[in-house]
């Protein structure tokens, strides 16, 4: 059997953070971009399987409206990359390239907040955001 490494209280084993809980050096990435419901604003944005950009494995239509679930900081790739409930796949809201103002994707108001500003347009739309017939 091969031995496992022993450690004492003096000597613990290198803890490594989920990427979720490292610190963030990004004020704009907190304050803007968080989990909710979010429109495409570029034609064709690409939806990848993971969280790295690569693979293209759909395109959103400009207009398109996504619930995005989780929001990472992306500093190898410069983006700031979200993951998305359908399609299901990540895409990139926001560029953290210095001087690179583009985003593909600008986040929607709450349904509380919309509630007071429009109560007639929420009347046709579900609590999960999808159009109801009448």
């Amino acid at each position: 059997f091969p031995m496992q490494p022993q450690y004492s209280p003096q000597m613990q084993p290198p803890m490594q953070q989920p990427y979720y809980q490292q610190p963030v050096a990004q004020p704009r990435v907190l304050g803007k971009d968080r989990p909710g419901r979010y429109e495409i604003i570029v034609d064709s944005t690409a939806v990848g399987p993971s969280l790295a950009l690569g693979d293209v494995i759909s395109e959103l239509e400009l207009g398109t409206v996504v619930e995005v679930l989780e929001v990472v900081p992306r500093y190898d790739d410069q983006r700031v990359r979200a993951r998305i409930a359908y399609p299901p796949g990540w895409i990139s809201l926001s560029s953290l390239a210095e001087g690179d103002d583009r985003r593909w994707a600008r986040r929607l108001l709450d349904v509380s907040m919309a509630a007071v500003a429009t109560p007639a347009s929420l009347r046709s739309i579900s609590p999960q955001g999808m159009p109801m017939q009448q």
